[in-house]
Formats: C-alpha cells, sequence, structure tokens
C-alpha cells in the first residue's frame, strides 16, 4: 500500500510539472525570465535594412517610434511581414476602449472560446454566462492576455469576430498600415494574420496616446472584486517583465503587450518614458530568449542618442491661405474667418548633436479634393509642417487644422472633446486628443511600499519557479504525514500488546 501510494503522488508530481510546462507553451507563453539561451555575438546581416549599425539586436525585425511626433528612431526590418501573436491585443483593446464604455457589461458564452484550447489559451477561465464590466474585460486582455475575453469583446462589439476583425483592418488602414491583415482578435496563429513592426508601431502610436489604454497598460494588476460566478473574484496580473520587478525590469517603461506562437516566436510592445520621450518599441520574431535584452538596448540607444525640442511654431509661419488648400466647409464661408492650430506645440526629436536652427522647413497642403464634412466648430486637416534636417532625413512633424474665427474662446482640446454642434457631425472618433492636466493625471500603480503587495506581484511573476516549489513541498508534507501516521500506528500496536499481554499476566496470576 505504502508504495502504491508513494507511485502515485510521485505520478502526481511529474503530470503537475508536464502541465505546467504545456501552459506556458500556449499562445501567450512568456519569455524566460532567466538568462538569454544564445550566447553567440548577433550579426547584421546583408540581407538586413538597418538604420545604424551602432546597436545589433538578436531579433528579426524591430522599429521604435516617438510617440508624439511619429518620428522613427531606429528600424531594424520594419517593414517585413511577421507574425504578431498576442500584441495583436494592442488594436483589439484600442477598438474596446473606442466603441464601448467602461461600466458597461459584457456576457460570455461558449462560443467566446469556440476553437480555442481550454487548458492553453483560456487565460483567465471565463464562465459560461459570466459578466465582466468592459473596464475588467480590458485588463484582462491587456494584462493578463485573455484569449477568450477578446473573442466575447468582437462579438460584443461588432456582433460576430469577423465583423470585429474587418472593424481592426479598416482601423489599421486609418492608421497608416500598409502590410497588415488580422483575422483574430487574440493573435491566435493564423496564417492569414501578420503585420510588420512598423504597422505595429503606428497602432501602439495610437494606443498610448489614448488615456484609458495608458492608464491600463500601466496597472501592475488589477483586482476583479466579484463576478455574477466567482464571487469571490479573482486578480488579473501585468505579464511584461520590464514593467514588473524583475531583472528586466526598466525604470522608463511605463507598460507594453507580449506575445508568443510558436510561429511568431516571442515578440513585444514596449512603451517608456523619459527625458520627456515617450517611446514606441516593437520587437518581432525572436525564438532565443533575447527579446528583453533587443528592447531594452533599442530603447536605450534611443534615448542616449535623440532630444526632443519646440519647434516653436507660429501660424504666421504657413503661407497665405486660400480656397486652393483650405476645403470651404459650407456654402457662404469667409475663408478669411479660418486660422490655424496645431495638436502640440511642436515638438520634434533630433540628434542630440543637431539644434533647432539647422532644421529646414515645408509646408504640405491637404488634399484640397478631400471630401470633408461640414464640421463648423470642429477642427479640419489644412496640411503638415515637415521639419527636415541637414542630411536629408525627416525630423519631425506637425499637424495643422483649420480652425473657424468663431471658436474665439475655444482650445484644440476643447473642439477635439466636446465635438461640434448638436446639428452639426461629430469629430470623428479616430481623433482622440487630451490636454496636458490630463496628461498629468495620468498615474500608473506603484506599491513598492506595500510589502504584501510586492510579494503578491513576486509571487505571480515567477510562477514557473514558484509552482514546482508548491508542488515538491507538498510531495514533502504528503511523505512526512505517511511516515507519521505510520509511527503513531506502531505506538498504538505497540500499547495494545503491551495492555494485552499485562491482562493475559493477570489472567494467568489468577488462575494459579
Amino acid at each position: 500500500m505504502k508504495k502504491f501510494f508513494s507511485f502515485f503522488i510521485i505520478c502526481c508530481l511529474i503530470c503537475s510539472i508536464l502541465n505546467v510546462r504545456a501552459a506556458y507553451a500556449s499562445e501567450t507563453t512568456e519569455p524566460s525570465s532567466s538568462e538569454p539561451e544564445t550566447e553567440a555575438v548577433p550579426v547584421i546581416l546583408p540581407t538586413d535594412k538597418v538604420s545604424t549599425e551602432d546597436i545589433i539586436l538578436y531579433s528579426s525585425s524591430c522599429c521604435v517610434m516617438d510617440a508624439d511626433t511619429g518620428e522613427i528612431l531606429y528600424y531594424k526590418n520594419m517593414d517585413e511581414k511577421h507574425y504578431p501573436a498576442s500584441i495583436t491585443k494592442v488594436l483589439t483593446g484600442l477598438l474596446l476602449i473606442e466603441n464601448a464604455a467602461l461600466d458597461e457589461t459584457i456576457t460570455f458564452s461558449q462560443d467566446c472560446w469556440e476553437g480555442l484550447n481550454y487548458y492553453n489559451d483560456m487565460n483567465i477561465g471565463i464562465l459560461d454566462g459570466e459578466q465582466l464590466s468592459v473596464e475588467a474585460a480590458l485588463h484582462a486582455i491587456l494584462l493578463s492576455s485573455a484569449n477568450e475575453v477578446c473573442n466575447g469583446a468582437a462579438k460584443y462589439i461588432s456582433g460576430s469576430v469577423q465583423a470585429f476583425c474587418d472593424l481592426m483592418n479598416e482601423r489599421a488602414d486609418a492608421l497608416g498600415c500598409t502590410n497588415t491583415h488580422f483575422v483574430n482578435p487574440n493573435g491566435l496563429h493564423d496564417r492569414n494574420h501578420y503585420t510588420t513592426a512598423h504597422d505595429m508601431a503606428l497602432i501602439a502610436q495610437a494606443a498610448i496616446q489614448n488615456p484609458v489604454f495608458r492608464k491600463i497598460t500601466g496597472t501592475y494588476e488589477y483586482p476583479v472584486e466579484s463576478t455574477n460566478l466567482r464571487p469571490e473574484g479573482f486578480v488579473l496580473g501585468h505579464k511584461h517583465r520590464m514593467l514588473m520587478y524583475t531583472n528586466y525590469h526598466y525604470n522608463a517603461c511605463i507598460g507594453g503587450k507580449t506575445g508568443y506562437t510558436e510561429e511568431a516566436k516571442n515578440t513585444l510592445v514596449t512603451f517608456a518614458e523619459k527625458n520627456g520621450m515617450t517611446l514606441v518599441c516593437v520587437v518581432m520574431e525572436n525564438s532565443d530568449g533575447h527579446i528583453y535584452p533587443d528592447t531594452i538596448q533599442a530603447l536605450d540607444y534611443c534615448f542616449d542618442n535623440y532630444k526632443k525640442l519646440t519647434s516653436g511654431f507660429n501660424p504666421t509661419d504657413v503661407p497665405v491661405r486660400s480656397a486652393a488648400w483650405t476645403p470651404l466647409p459650407f456654402e457662404g464661408f469667409d475663408i478669411n474667418s479660418v486660422s490655424c492650430v496645431s495638436d502640440h506645440t511642436g515638438d520634434i526629436v533630433i540628434s542630440k548633436d543637431s539644434s533647432v536652427s539647422s532644421l529646414s522647413s515645408s509646408f504640405n497642403a491637404a488634399d484640397s479634393s478631400a471630401n470633408l464634412a461640414p464640421y463648423r466648430t470642429a477642427l479640419r486637416n489644412s496640411g503638415t509642417i515637415i521639419y527636415t534636417q541637414e542630411d536629408g532625413q525627416t525630423a519631425g512633424s506637425q499637424p495643422l487644422y483649420s480652425s473657424i474665427a468663431n471658436m474665439d474662446n475655444h482650445t484644440l482640446e476643447d473642439a477635439a472633446v466636446s465635438g461640434s454642434d448638436a446639428n452639426d457631425d461629430p469629430v470623428p472618433t479616430f481623433i482622440q486628443l487630451i490636454n496636458d492636466q490630463e496628461a498629468a493625471d495620468i498615474q500608473t500603480a506603484d506599491f513598492s511600499d506595500d510589502p504584501i503587495q510586492y510579494c503578491i506581484v513576486f509571487l505571480m511573476d515567477h510562477q514557473m519557479i514558484v509552482i514546482p516549489a508548491l508542488i515538491a513541498a507538498f510531495f514533502l508534507l504528503t511523505l512526512f504525514f505517511v511516515w507519521l501516521r505510520r509511527i503513531l500506528k506502531r505506538r498504538h500496536h505497540r500499547r495494545n500488546f503491551e495492555r494485552l499481554r499485562n491482562e493475559r499476566m493477570k489472567n494467568n496470576i489468577k488462575n494459579e
């Protein structure tokens, strides 16, 4: 019996370890927190297209973009197509934010996990009929990479996953993506589901400019207090190791999204903020554990070699206005009532050894033939000021908008947030601007002074070590209790033997 029991415990231990490894080989597997497997020095291949040879990455593709100006500071094969894996969820989360209120409720059904592996792809184990708020669903998607929640959110927004994918592709096209096609909202492998590091950077740029997305992606953990089927609730934890307190922790990191499939390898989107610059870094197809070192190297290079300056935009710098480049919004409109404003103060990113005086500027007028809606109090795209360095590279750009003169006391942010009059068409939902105060209010969670929270996050971040350790501890405790039970049983038998022996001796004495 003892041998059978010990054999059973050993089998359970082996199966548990195998299940843990299988779970981490799923679509949302994170790169190992251990040192990279490959120690060979990376090289730049003749076919590689890189912006500089000052840094050399292991990853096949990379793009670092300034989130404010859209300037690309570093790239490596950024226009090559790759499978994105779970970084697809950046766009899924953005569309959910743009098309639903945070307090709305999503009800999940079994068809939300159709085609998903229950053990490998159901990241938070959503139940049939379970309800989550949109806010909780966003945290499940962007923090815990919940594939089933992505499907449920897609059905909630568009009625079907296919319709939502059409919306994803439409949004990607609007952002300027040219080599992107999505067929699902979660990033599970499909040969027709692909993007590039450049396109993914454009998507991530739009995402980080959204204040709700920015707040969620910088959250370490999110407690779901309770649901209709799980009153005890559960906790959703972030998986990005540069944000968490790990050996890859990066002080400037303000969020990001991880991804992995066997076909895509490791993929990573990272947002970092330092020296007044907010950078988006996309790294794709890394299979040797260097996904985080590559990201850190690329970000360090850009922070060390570039600086942000203000161009000092003045409306008088724009060429004389005319109906040729400023489409008349409605009949009887007076062209002299138009003034030019910008959605930011003309921030540009240039190399640290350059200066504003070395830049040249040019104005690209918007297409005058564009069929624009007649906004009376909203802003209309008029053109873009392009700033160019002496070597011919673009240092930054500044979009300009036509503002009707009756907006005397309104700022750009007021127009973009409040929208047009009740009888006019609304401001396009793709334009979401915030003022400086709103940006300053965006805070990321910090629990460095809370030991309980720190321990919880530490345990969640080191599951590969903690889970086997707990299983081993359970096994040892089980063996201890088996041994203790055997000792107590022996003592019990010994006492019974002594009691029976004493009784027999007493009976023999009486008989004599």
